[in-house]
């Protein structure tokens, strides 16, 4: 059973023998199917990867005469249904509380928000075993407007998970499994994650090619896509010095290269440098030029974040792309590095001083847009970020028309990194559906 079911239901006799009343079953469907995601899309997926486990806790013969593809299929139906209904979501809590609650028949017809959730809605759906139908009256739910999909695509950002790489908690090589379990479309890799893989073998470009065979084989497995690879540790591209630029350009080539073999259409380098804003400026508009023609060649984008010093002005790193004027040479606007004075520019960090304004900042840099990092810090008791207005910020990526891959990227502490990037997912869902 999923973790999220108590200990005191987790005994077979609350299941008893999926009840001749059918009420333990109901009460339990009714339970898994309020705690999950409850999108069609989404039950499809949890039925075909669990589908196999249920294999190994029951016999084929007894799975098909339980009906469980037809139970199945008809919660996919109902859920098609039931968020074309206004305040779906409002109103499910509301008769799965009640549900829950119950020491009888879930099958209440209690009018709930106005409508009745009991068991005519339920049984007819196939969300009540013990229901003999009437007539339907699911067609008589007044709809509103369909409820759109998002106008971007989910990624993870494999960042939000570097605590537990790092401590030994997660292979680095488990990213496409987790992302997939957790719902993701897309994965952004990190490439400093990967810096023990790539001591595995005493020549470089061999231990280099085992790594990409192992993360190609992984995502294919597990049905993500390879969005883009974050670089770092690689030098800095737009350094004043010509001879550590020539070998920065050099250190990023094996990245574009990583990435045309995994399918990601960019790689995400920095753009850092010491001296004036326009000495820094010159310097990058010559190092990103000279990795982007090398990139054209593999069909690889270069993208810049703001992710600290001069680049974390959004107005100056907008004149930089102006000036490489190449179309495979972007930007990844992160919502959150918008600090000029710190590090790799978290408006998080204490010691950040006058921070420059993130929704001009994205506002600047979504012309150039290739990808887009949703920073995420702690959360407040809301589920929102105190620090970014999500609403706010996604308008912005909608009204540039940007319909690519958003990045999930938790940076907070108040929550355990699965824990936030669950939320981060949420809160980017809910702030699309009431942009939509």
């Amino acid at each position: 059973l999923p973790d999220f079911v108590p200990e005191m239901n987790r005994h077979a006799g609350y299941y008893d023998s999926f009840c001749p009343d059918k009420t333990n079953y109901s009460r339990a469907l009714s339970f898994v199917t309020h705690e999950i995601d409850r999108s069609p899309e989404n039950i499809k997926k949890l039925f075909r990867k669990y589908k196999k486990v249920a294999y190994k806790i029951i016999s084929p013969s007894m799975y098909k005469s339980l009906d469980i593809n037809k139970t199945v299929k008809a919660l996919i139906k109902t859920y098609g249904k039931i968020v074309k209904v206004p305040d779906h979501k409002k109103r499910l809590d509301a008769v799965y509380n009640n549900i829950l609650n119950l020491h009888s028949k879930p099958e209440s017809k209690d009018s709930v928000y106005g409508y009745d959730w009991g068991s005519e809605f339920l049984g007819e759906n196939g969300l009540v075993c013990n229901y003999k139908t009437k007539e339907s009256k699911t067609e008589d739910v007044p709809v509103s407007v369909e409820e759109k999909s998002p106008f971007f695509k989910l990624s993870l950002a494999q960042w939000s998970l570097h605590k537990k790489i790092q401590n030994g908690e997660m292979s680095p090589l488990d990213f496409a499994q987790k992302a997939s379990e957790l719902g993701f479309e897309g994965i952004e890799y990190v490439s400093q994650l990967y810096d023990e893989e790539l001591k595995k073998d005493a020549d470089p470009k061999v231990a280099m090619e085992l790594l990409l065979k192992t993360l190609k084989e992984k995502s294919e497995t597990y049905k993500v896509q390879n969005v883009l690879i974050m670089v770092d540790g690689e030098g800095n591209l737009a350094t004043l010095d010509d001879t550590e630029r020539a070998e920065t350009i050099e250190n990023h080539k094996k990245w574009v290269d990583a990435a045309k073999y995994l399918g990601c259409h960019s790689i995400r380098v920095n753009s850092h440098g010491e001296g004036t804003a326009e000495e820094v400026a010159d310097a990058a508009v010559k190092g990103l030029g000279q990795l982007s023609d090398y990139a054209a060649k593999q069909g690889i984008n270069v993208l810049v974040e703001n992710h600290g010093g001069y680049t974390s002005n959004g107005q100056w790193l907008a004149d930089v792309m102006k000036r490489v004027g190449k179309s495979n040479c972007g930007t990844l606007p992160d919502f959150g590095n918008f600090c000029q004075t710190v590090g790799y520019g978290s408006i998080n960090d204490e010691n950040c001083e006058d921070p420059y304004d993130i929704y001009k900042g994205v506002s600047e840099l979504m012309p150039f847009a290739k990808a887009v990092s949703a920073k995420s810090y702690d959360f407040d008791m809301n589920g929102d970020q105190p620090k970014i207005d999500y609403v706010k910020m996604l308008g912005i990526v909608k009204k540039a028309g940007y319909k690519g891959f958003i990045g999930v990227e938790y940076e907070g502490a108040n929550l355990e990194e699965v824990e936030g990037i669950i939320a981060t997912k949420k809160l980017l869902l809910s702030a699309a559906k009431q942009l939509n």
